[in-house]
């Protein structure tokens, strides 16, 4: 049965790793304890023979790598064989050249310091470049060593260490060193007035602290130690003596009264009370400066640790690869593989033919290769552009799936300024797609049910979440399905709780453009013209703000003209303020994308739609009909010619609360709006329905009560004209519903007038 849920490589990696362990195991019995027989003495032997005391640490190495082989997924242990060798022979000379053997050599042949292996090559690179320069020389191959085995790089190593200490001066430039002194001057004076005050507040400290969580628990213990006490006699019971006071304490009692006095009048907030004392310890200074810093302080941007590995398959790319370079040599090609990019949907093999083979006599072999790789394409690019190389690309028997985690390791999304990078995906030859929302400046999304659209909505939450503090930028998620985005609730960042009503997105949208035109007054005053010029001259600067709305045409039918409005208007100004769009829908329909919203935005996403017209809509070009799904994508982004194919990054409900908890536990929200308000927040759309509500009157009575009528002349939706014609049958001016006929209109023309001066 598990040879059935075990694939073939998976069953060979378990046999090869426990065979790892068992044989590291017995080696270290062989070395340390000495009872395995004639065959571990043998085994101890020729281990000290020729790596000579370090044969200590082989049992721990193949014990390590049978645990990685069974238990880990992505372990590759034949790409990490040439790094660990280069790295464990060059230790082990360095650690036979600092023993300083009289004969290096020598030693090295009676199982010393490095044994045969590292006490040769000691004596070579001493005997040529002497003790300094072999050590130097060996200290560097260690370190190849290393980074062959880890699979990093000095530069990106450099840019994590670089991108610390920036991150470390950071907190300490925000840190307020005023509130820091002011604690411990508090500390000081309390340390030298009395020590054991001090020591004592600290120990009473965790009696009293949490004192309102644990109350019920407290009570519960008192309630059992007054069954265990016992009872005592009065009569045997005498109260202990108390010693008199002397002059001298009574003393000791006025003068401590008397600094408290002079304590009280150079620090005004303290008090005698442990609670107040608390306030001027160091740990609670720190914890105020926290809170008046909004606990940006201590706020760590998430690491990519939080998301998902992808799992590639490198056993069969260096497989095909070298079937690839047999196929060519069986046709008379002497050609090598130099490089493998493992793209989404193709991996292209990048191969350097031999002096004297023509270009043109690899490409006649596609047919060939296809065969050869059991692939139903080929596709050969000869040569590449900016190499001297020619590309092989082979498709893949299904998609491979785009970690997100791949897009936010990658330097297009680290390597750039701005902090409004989305990590969208991978193109077809497997470069990363990161694009800057700031220069989009707002995004259209759309795509049918499943293509993949919400996915690419929280891989681009997930990417500003990743380069930006709450200060730095505040989300506005406008959820009206109610399932997609309240995953959010709770992070820092938010403009206001996730909201779910559409009427109260509605006007949360206006805000948005209140915020908008204040700014713009801000930077008349200031004498700016954006955000950018605004915030290197303010020390109060201003966050981005990003809008994210998930369903769009649900707001459409609820609000058309207000949220049509307050878009066009975001759209049109807000890029200088900081404000950007992000908008979903899955009906790109002209009545949802409408003219004006779609040419106010001229970044597109569109993934797959059920026909050409929908495509159009969207793109204003054909193509995304044929895509395949599961996030699968066509990007146009402005001043593109035409769009291109992308394969969508992918992040799971799991990575999503892995994130939130992890930025949501360092911080509380810092809403715009408060919750209160946000509960009483509703569409105004009292005045604007007393409008609409005399114009619908006027036409209902002039023409006749129908809903579609009212639809055609007030240009608004299904839904707002059937609740004008319910309200104008709780006022008595129509009359009930009577099925398919037009409901009697109750008022006359000459009625209407004095009815509404009423």
């Amino acid at each position: 049965m598990l040879s059935g849920i075990l694939k073939p490589g998976e069953r060979k990696k378990e046999i090869a790793g426990i065979l790892s362990a068992a044989w590291g195991i017995f080696s270290g019995v062989a070395l340390y304890g000495g009872a395995a027989g004639i065959a571990g003495r043998l085994v101890a032997d020729f281990y000290r023979f020729f790596v000579g005391n370090s044969a200590v640490a082989i049992p721990v190495i193949f014990v390590i790598i049978g645990y990685k082989l069974v238990f880990a997924d992505d372990y590759n242990y034949k790409s990490k064989i040439p790094g660990f060798i280069i790295a464990f022979i060059s230790f082990i000379t360095i650690y036979h050249i600092v023993q300083d053997y009289e004969s290096i050599f020598t030693a090295g042949l009676i199982g010393d310091g490095g044994g045969l292996i590292g006490g040769s090559l000691a004596y070579f690179f001493k005997m040529i470049f002497g003790m300094t320069g072999a050590q130097l020389i060996l200290t560097a191959f260690g370190l190849i060593g290393i980074l062959l085995f880890f699979d990093i790089y000095l530069t990106d190593l450099y840019k994590m260490i670089k991108a610390r200490i920036k991150e470390v001066f950071h907190q300490i430039k925000s840190i307020n060193y005023t509130g820091k002194i002011k604690g411990l001057a508090g500390l000081l004076i309390v340390l030298l007035k009395s020590p054991f005050t001090l020591f004592n507040k600290i120990k009473n400290r965790e009696k009293v602290k949490d004192k309102s969580k644990k109350k019920e628990s407290t009570e519960l213990q008192l309630r059992e130690e007054e069954k265990n006490l016992e009872v005592v006699n009065d009569e045997n019971y005498t109260l202990p003596e108390f010693e008199k006071v002397s002059k001298k304490q009574k003393s000791n009692h006025q003068t401590k009264n008397t600094e408290d006095e002079i304590e009280k009048s150079y620090f005004p907030d303290w008090d005698d009370d442990y609670n107040d004392f608390e306030v001027f310890s160091v740990e609670d200074s720190l914890a105020e400066d926290k809170k008046e810093n909004k606990g940006m302080e201590d706020y760590q941007n998430p690491h990519s640790r939080l998301l998902k590995k992808s799992s590639v398959d490198r056993d069969q790319v260096e497989d095909k690869s070298q079937l690839l370079e047999k196929t060519l040599n069986n046709f008379g090609v002497d050609a090598s593989v130099i490089n493998v990019t493992h793209g989404p949907t193709i991996t292209r093999y990048e191969i350097q033919p031999e002096v004297g083979v023509k270009v043109s006599k690899v490409v006649n072999l596609s047919n060939d290769i296809a065969l050869s790789l059991a692939a139903h394409d080929v596709r050969i690019e000869a040569p590449i552009p900016g190499k001297s190389a020619i590309g092989i690309e082979v498709p893949h028997q299904g998609p491979s799936m785009v970690r997100f985690r791949e897009i936010v390791e990658s330097d297009k999304f680290n390597g750039s300024d701005t902090r409004l990078n989305l990590g969208l995906g991978r193109a077809v030859d497997g470069s990363a797609v990161v694009a800057d929302l700031g220069k989009m400046p707002h995004l259209l999304v759309a795509g049918a049910t499943g293509s993949g659209k919400s996915v690419c909505i929280n891989s681009i939450i997930a990417s500003l979440l990743y380069q930006n503090t709450p200060e730095e930028l505040k989300l506005l998620l406008i959820d009206p399905k109610k399932v997609e985005l309240v995953n959010y609730n709770g992070l820092p960042h938010l403009f206001s709780p996730v909201v779910t009503d559409c009427k109260k997105a509605a006007s949360t949208l206006q805000l948005i453009v209140k915020e908008m035109e204040d700014r713009y007054d801000l930077f008349a005053e200031t004498g700016t013209r954006g955000i950018e010029s605004y915030n290197k001259k303010s020390d109060d600067p201003l966050p981005y703000i990003v809008v994210i709305i998930d369903e769009l045409s649900d707001l459409m039918m609820v609000a058309a003209n207000d949220v049509e409005d307050a878009i066009c208007r975001l759209a049109q100004m807000s890029r200088a303020a900081g404000i950007h769009l992000v908008i979903a829908t899955q009906r790109p329909s002209v009545d949802v994308i409408t003219g004006l919203i779609k040419a106010n935005i001229p970044s597109r996403i569109s993934f797959a739609v059920s026909s050409a017209t929908d495509s159009r809509t969207i793109l204003d070009t054909g193509g995304a009909e044929k895509l395949l799904g599961n996030g699968d994508m066509l990007f146009h982004p402005v001043g593109a010619k035409k769009p291109f194919r992308v394969q969508g990054a992918y992040i799971d409900n799991e990575e999503i609360n892995n994130l939130v908890n992890y930025l949501s536990n360092q911080t509380e929200p810092d809403f715009y709006i408060d919750e209160d308000e946000f509960e009483d927040l509703e569409l105004n759309l009292d005045d604007e329905e007393d409008e609409l509500l005399e114009d619908a009157i006027r036409l209902v009575v002039e023409y006749r009560a129908s809903i579609s009528m009212l639809q055609r002349r007030l240009h608004i939706g299904h839904s707002r004209a059937a609740r004008l014609i319910d309200t104008m049958e709780e006022m008595g001016i129509v009359g009930p519903y009577v099925g398919s006929k037009p409901r009697e209109v109750l008022i006359t023309e000459d009625e209407l007038e004095n009815y509404l001066d009423d």
